[in-house]
């Protein structure tokens, strides 16, 4: 059976339409909204070069020397938009926060400053 390249074009340009609309689905990619793609792009370019490039070295390398600063403007600004994100903060601090649960040993006074 030969085609002729008026249907050869028309099969192609369905094939790519159908594409399309299963990769992007309904106003998704990536599984986000636009919305959402978007809120995080603000909220991303908000946070200023210095901090940007800190959360490229912590995605890069959780356990690298990074100002907590940063890390804690990171987490409040873009802290559950994603987990990639949401994980390297938490393996960050682990390594690199002291814990608040943590006790310190209680001084006894015995008496001998006396």
């Amino acid at each position: 059976m030969k085609l002729t390249q008026r249907q050869f074009k028309k099969i192609i340009k369905e094939t790519i339409k159908e594409s399309r609309d299963n990769l992007i689905g309904t106003d998704e990619l990536y599984g986000f909204s636009s919305y959402e793609l978007i809120n995080f792009a603000k909220k991303y370019a908000g946070m200023g070069d210095a901090v940007c490039e800190q959360l490229d070295d912590l995605l890069d390398d959780p356990s690298a020397n990074l100002n907590s600063n940063a890390v804690d403007l990171i987490k409040e600004e873009l802290g559950g938009l994603n987990e990639e994100i949401d994980d390297a903060i938490e393996a960050w601090l682990e390594e690199n926060k002291p814990h608040s649960d943590e006790e310190e040993e209680p001084v006894v006074d015995d008496g001998s400053w006396q």
